[in-house]
């Protein structure tokens, strides 16, 4: 009988330790272990809305403006080069002038030279002297033009120097009597060309239209200089006579008529400044003399074989000494004109690369002035729609972050919620960025509506599920009163144990309800006055699992549970168990050891079990570090309805709770219970004092 009675009170113990439960509540205590929670991506200033804006503000006017800077520059030196090619031009061209003129004046003396030997050289010997000065200053000045613009007049330059080198050669034929006239007339027509070959290279570089027909004048005006030079050394040549071979003869009339065909071309110009000159010179007695004289000479052709000695040829109307002054004159006059029109051409150039210069200025500062006020016009309307939609971003943002979840929590207690006072409609205007506010709100208060109507339905749902959660509590322990009465009465050792027996099912079954009652959000409404010593309170919690002979209890240090959180604590610790026994093998034992720690006590549920994966272990272990929110469909898709039990049950109390490996394979529960949920005073003293009830 005393055995029985014995059995009786343990299975007392161990049935009433299932008989509380507690609400959910938050956690503050620094878990054993945890993930550190996850930060919010910070957004990179570069992609953002603003920096995509002004991007397409910012790239076309850069673009614009680079290009508009690209060009301007470009005009700008083109036409500094043109500026700097009509200086250049302008220091060429007394030098092309005074070694052209030196030549002809050369050419002029050399040939009557070699006609009349007897002339003597002294006047020619000066000329090549001005010559050969004229024409290494010309060459410096070339120089000069092609290195303005290369390749440009490398032909001419080259040809200059040729020139030059022949023009030695040519000379000493003239000085040794070894050369003809007629060769000594072709050797200095082919250098006095040069200078017109010259000026005709300069017509492609030519800034405008005008200033190429202006050039092309110039070379016109320098060959019919070069033209009336050379009949004008022929005619020395031939002497006092005029007396010309087939060969001077043929060339006489060729060079007559390239100059009056030049003098007509010359008299179609536009320029009013030849005309004029041009009026002067064939309007003269002296023109009209010349042409009579040179008519006479063409007229009465080739000076006679020596056998015709004897019948002399008619006389001219003009001797060969007036007929070369004339002719002097003439190529003087046309080279002033070269020079004042070649002047021009510089002149006119200098004016059109300064106009160019100063209009590619002002058009590109224009320009970046146009950039810069639609840049600026552009940023404005830009900045505008970038307030507008950081606004509606931060105004988005403070809904889902903050308003909506605290509608939410609202409406999950219960509340009821006004959607115009709650969300107001936002007001961002009538257009695109308008109506994408307007769509937020739309979706805003169609989430609000849906939550209320779940809620209302979960509510609806929960009242039921706790109606019957609460029965199925009052059935089992009315069961347990009932048990309580027949054992107290029962003497049948077998009996007693069936009794027992059916005490222990009827706790258990206690427990599953008090667990539906917890998942619904309510106390099942039991909990201690005085504290619980700890070993007592792992005690009662062993006794409510199934398979309660396989726990060995260790030894637990002197420390008591308050009161009012023994019942959670024996729930929690009821489950741990629970969950132990039922997933290790039926033969491996489970053992529950406790001891104090800094900041509270430990009580380790250690199995043998198959173990988890790391995997799972940290989802379960998420699970007991935050609890879900409780549905009917988490209910469906997670049979491990204990586990969120004891998750609810640790965040009320500031428990920790977690899963590791064990050391002898299996899963180990670590739970943790922190100082204030601890009594200070021993077992024993409480004994003493006669607070340390049984639990039941």
């Amino acid at each position: 009988m005393k055995d029985q009675l014995e059995r009786k009170e343990s299975n007392a113990r161990r049935v009433g330790a299932a008989r509380f439960r507690r609400t959910r509540g938050g956690r503050t205590h620094t878990p054993i272990h945890h993930d550190p929670p996850a930060r919010p991506a910070k957004s990179n200033p570069l992609t953002g809305i603003r920096a995509r804006v002004m991007a397409i503000v910012l790239i076309p006017s850069i673009v614009f403006a680079t290009a508009v800077i690209a060009v301007g520059v470009h005009l700008i030196e083109e036409n500094r080069q043109n500026r700097a090619w009509a200086e250049l031009i302008l220091r060429v061209a007394p030098h092309a002038v005074d070694f052209s003129e030196a030549m002809l004046r050369e050419r002029r003396f050399a040939m009557a030279r070699v006609a009349q030997p007897e002339l003597g050289s002294d006047e020619l010997n000066a000329q090549r002297l001005r010559v050969d000065a004229a024409g290494t200053a010309l060459l410096e000045a070339a120089s000069s033009l092609s290195e303005l613009t290369t390749g440009a007049f490398d032909d001419s330059a080259h040809q200059l120097r040729d020139t030059v080198r022949r023009l030695g050669a040519v000379r000493a034929r003239t000085v040794s009597g070894t050369s003809t006239v007629d060769e000594v007339y072709q050797a200095y027509s082919l250098l006095t060309a040069t200078g017109t070959i010259a000026v005709e290279a300069l017509v492609p570089r030519a800034p405008d239209v005008d200033s190429a027909i202006a050039l092309t004048t110039t070379a016109t005006l320098l060959r019919t200089a070069d033209a009336i030079s050379a009949v004008q050394a022929l005619v020395a040549a031939a002497g006092a006579g005029t007396a010309l071979d087939q060969a001077a003869l043929q060339a006489f009339a060729t060079r007559v008529g390239a100059y009056h065909a030049d003098l007509d071309s010359l008299a179609q110009k536009d320029d009013p400044a030849i005309r004029e000159r041009l009026v002067q010179l064939t309007s003269s007695p002296q023109w009209r003399q010349l042409v009579e004289f040179e008519n006479a000479v063409v007229a009465r052709g080739a000076a006679p074989a020596p056998s015709d000695r004897d019948n002399p040829a008619e006389p001219l109307p003009t001797d060969s000494a007036a007929a070369q002054q004339i002719l002097g004159l003439m190529v003087n006059g046309l080279l002033t004109l070269w020079r004042t029109n070649f002047a021009g051409v510089q002149q006119r150039a200098t004016d059109i690369a300064d106009n160019a210069v100063r209009t590619s200025a002002l058009t590109v500062l224009a320009a970046l002035i146009i950039a810069a006020v639609t840049f600026v016009l552009t940023s404005w309307l830009a900045s505008g729609i970038i307030r507008r939609l950081r606004r509606l971003r931060l105004h988005t943002l403070a809904v889902a972050d903050t308003e909506l979840p605290a509608i939410m929590s609202r409406i999950s207690a219960g509340e009821a919620i006004d959607l115009t006072s709650a969300l107001p409609p936002s007001d961002f205007g009538d257009d695109e960025i308008g109506q994408l506010a307007q769509a937020f709100d739309t979706a805003q208060r169609a989430a609000v509506s849906a939550a209320m109507a779940e809620a209302r339905t979960r509510g609806a749902v929960n009242a039921i599920f706790l109606n019957l959660a609460h029965r199925s509590q009052a059935m089992a322990s009315r069961q347990l009163e009932v048990l309580d009465v027949a054992e107290a009465h029962e003497e049948d050792p077998d009996k007693m144990e069936l009794l027992f027996e059916l005490d222990h099912l009827a706790t258990r079954e206690r427990r599953n309800a008090e667990n539906l009652i917890i998942l619904g959000g309510e106390r099942p409404g039991r909990q201690w006055r005085y504290p619980v010593p700890l070993g007592d309170v792992v005690q009662g919690a062993i006794t409510e699992s199934k398979d309660y002979t396989r726990v060995t209890l260790n030894r637990f240090p002197d420390v008591s549970v308050n009161g009012g959180v023994v019942a959670d604590i024996i729930h929690l610790l009821a489950e741990l168990v629970e969950n132990a026994t039922y997933f290790s093998s039926t033969t491996a034992p489970v053992t529950v050891s406790g001891r104090l720690v800094e900041g509270g006590a430990v009580v380790e549920v250690a199995d043998q079990g198959r173990g988890l994966s790391r995997r799972e272990l940290n989802r379960i272990n998420r699970i007991l570090d935050s609890a879900p929110d409780f549905g009917i469909m988490h209910l469906s898709s997670d049979a491990r309805m204990g586990l969120i039990v004891v998750s609810i049950l640790a965040g009320r109390n500031e428990i920790e709770v977690r899963l590791t490996e064990s050391d002898h394979g299996g899963i180990k529960a670590l739970v943790f219970l922190p100082l204030t949920l601890l009594d200070g005073r021993s077992p024993s003293e409480l004994a003493g004092a006669g607070r340390a009830p049984l639990l039941r």
